[in-house]
C-alpha cells in the first residue's frame, strides 16, 4: 500500500470537509440536490488544482516571502 505524505493527506481530509461545508451552505440556493453536488464539484475540483499550483508557487518562491 502506498503510503501518502502528510501535506497530501492534509489536502484530502480538507477537501472532504470544504465539499460537505459548501454543499450544506449551496443547499438553499439550487434548485436540486444533484445541481447543488455538481456544482459543489466542480468548484472543489478546480480548487485542488489552484491549491496545488499555488503550494508549488509558494514553496519555490518561500525565500522571497
Amino acid at each position: 500500500m502506498m503510503k501518502l505524505n502528510k501535506t497530501v493527506k492534509k489536502v484530502i481530509v480538507w477537501r472532504i470537509l470544504s465539499f460537505t461545508v459548501a454543499t450544506i451552505l449551496s443547499l438553499p440556493f439550487f434548485d436540486s440536490f444533484s445541481q447543488t453536488l455538481w456544482v459543489v464539484m466542480y468548484l472543489n475540483i478546480s480548487m485542488t488544482v489552484v491549491h496545488y499550483f499555488f503550494e508549488k508557487f509558494w514553496h519555490r518562491n518561500e525565500d522571497f516571502m
